[in-house]
């Protein structure tokens, strides 16, 4: 399948997105009574980009990259951001109210809702709450209080060289790919439950048949190009093009019911029916499945983690479409036999079953924000008179000839005019739509660079883990390169070491058995290293220590065996 991030790589050029539904014999069609409609922003500015994320009013955001560092840092600062308004008081942020009435003609930044600059009060509360969608290249994101050495395991993280993140907020282990998509909703605290917006998602997605349709819309030889990617490459079909249309057309998604044409190919819809168990992760409903033994665990698709503040609050989630279960489980499950067992502080992940929900991961994307789109957005689709050629957004009417905003970029939407709003005959608008904004990495201000890159360091990644110890069981008993004196052959050799470690950085080690004199010889140079980098935490580097790196520990061990042993067991890291 066509990755988003290919998608979207010339968003005036090529869009997917979902069009009428059809189960093998008849079409299926989502509601089209009162239905809610999307509005499409290019951003052509960081400044654009900073203004949707400060204006009122629900707003959708769609990452048009896959750098996983950058994703999470776009989350911290959308939610940072937003707008948030207490129901007891007035606005936390100065935010326009919807369009405003005046007796001139609104600006395009009226029209998109990015005027923030005060001239608008809102009369009353009004809901600010974001969605975002993104897909992450391979990566696992471990919580916030998570200990990395013992949610994964890390000798074939770092031999895949697979990333590994702390997100902000809490839950556990997350392995994401390009078979997954993300989501995140934020709102006000006082409008947070931990159950809303799963049991939004999975009464969106359970609608929808097993098959259905996808509209590629875009230039005539980019189609042709992911036509063939989407058959499997052998497309011989003409594709009907009639320039540029509307991004996401199709029943439901964005620019529904303008008539385009384009190229409509069958994809998978949801393969299986979701519900929301007690501890309000998304798992597949087997209840009337007779395959699943009675008090079989019902395999988990999405799982969820909070982040909670004064004033908002967010509930996040990994949608798993078509993943790589095999990865996935081979990245999050430890041998402790082999890499040893891991005791102490920190939120460990609840291990379930899971399972894909085998769907279209562009038809997930449209079908979220549609369903975000009905529960905040107070707008409908009304069916107008044969004659009528009327937009009504408020009480802002005009009556001019169609110009598809969708396809051309804000600065030239700016030249068209207010005079200019483009009026289907087909559509009349009444409320405001939700403002979807594809993200592309060109718009991103530099605190979200600076988010990322930090994000990226040791310090943040490892050494915000709790106190823990790790214990390592050398099989069949001391290295035969050990030479053990005489009077330890008669007593028990297995050999055992237990690391305590903080916040990254080891602070002792007990050799077992103790009275094996060899056993302080073996170590007496990290033990060393230890109590000199201790003193200089004592005099306040906050640097200092030994990092709990396998190659940084092992460093210290002279016996190469004994050295790789530990190296190995701890991340794989290998001696110089």
């Amino acid at each position: 399948m066509i990755c988003l991030a290919r998608l979207l790589r010339n968003s005036q050029s090529l869009f997917v997105a979902r069009a009428s539904f059809h189960t093998s014999s008849t079409a299926f069609q989502l509601e089209t009574t009162n239905k809610p409609l999307t509005v499409l922003i290019q951003p052509s500015s960081t400044e654009d980009f900073e203004r949707f994320v400060r204006a009122s009013g629900p707003r959708a955001f769609v990452s048009g990259f896959e750098d996983p560092y950058l994703n999470l840092a776009l989350e911290s600062y959308i939610f940072k951001h937003m707008p948030v308004v207490d129901s007891k008081s007035s606005p936390l942020s100065s935010s326009p109210s919807s369009f405003p009435s005046t007796s001139s003609s609104p600006s395009v930044d009226d029209i998109i809702g990015f005027d923030i600059d005060g001239t608008y009060d809102l009369d009353t509360p009004k809901t600010h709450n974001r969605l975002l969608l993104y897909v992450n290249k391979a990566c696992i994101v471990i919580g916030r209080n998570q200990n990395p050495w013992r949610e994964c395991n890390l000798p074939l993280v770092k031999s895949l060289g697979v990333p590994l993140l702390r997100r902000r907020s809490g839950g556990g282990a997350v392995v994401h790919d390009s078979g997954n998509v993300n989501f995140s909703v934020m709102t006000p605290r006082e409008e947070f439950t931990r159950d809303k917006h799963a049991q939004m998602i999975v009464k969106a997605v359970n609608k929808l048949p097993p098959e259905v349709q996808k509209r590629i819309q875009g230039q005539q030889d980019i189609l042709e190009d992911d036509a063939d990617e989407l058959l499997g490459g052998n497309s011989q079909m003409d594709i009907p093009m009639d320039g540029i249309a509307t991004p996401f057309d199709g029943a439901g998604g964005l620019g529904s019911d303008i008539p385009t044409e384009g190229l409509a190919v069958p994809v998978p819809g949801p393969q299986i029916k979701l519900a929301v168990n007690t501890r309000y992760d998304i798992i597949q409903d087997i209840t009337e499945d007779p395959s699943f033994p009675q008090d079989t665990q019902p395999p988990k698709i999405s799982g969820s983690a909070y982040k909670i503040e004064r004033n908002r609050a967010y509930h996040h989630g990994t949608m798993l479409l078509n993943a790589r279960l095999d990865i996935l489980k081979a990245l999050l499950h430890r041998d402790e036999a082999r890499l040893g067992k891991v005791v102490g502080r920190g939120v460990e992940s609840v291990k379930s079953p899971v399972a894909n929900l085998g769907m279209d991961k562009d038809v997930f994307i449209s079908t979220v924000i549609d369903a975000f789109a009905a529960k905040y957005c107070d707008v409908s689709l009304l069916e107008p008179s044969p004659s009528s050629t009327t937009v009504s957004i408020d009480n802002v009417t005009t009556k001019d000839e169609f110009v598809n905003p969708l396809t051309v970029g804000i600065d030239d939407y700016e030249e068209l005019g207010r005079e200019s709003l483009p009026v289907p005959e087909s559509v009349v608008l009444n409320g405001d739509p939700l403002p979807v904004m594809l993200v592309r990495p060109e718009h991103l201000p530099r605190e979200i660079y600076d988010a990322a890159r930090e994000s990226m360091g040791w310090e943040w990644q490892f050494g915000q883990t709790p106190e823990f110890t790790h214990r390592l069981e050398f099989p069949g008993g001391w290295p035969l390169s050990v030479v053990l004196p005489p009077a330890s052959l008669s007593g028990n050799n297995d050999l055992a070491i237990t690391f305590s470690v903080n916040r990254g950085r080891l602070l002792d080690f007990k050799v077992e058995p103790e009275e094996c004199s060899i056993a302080e010889e073996e170590f007496q140079f990290l033990r060393r290293m230890i109590e000199l980098e201790e003193e200089k935490r004592a005099a306040g580097d906050k640097s200092a220590g030994v990092k709990y790196v396998g190659k940084e520990v092992a460093g210290y061990v002279p016996n190469d065996e004994l050295a790789r042993w530990i190296s190995e067991s701890i991340d794989g890291t290998l001696l110089m």
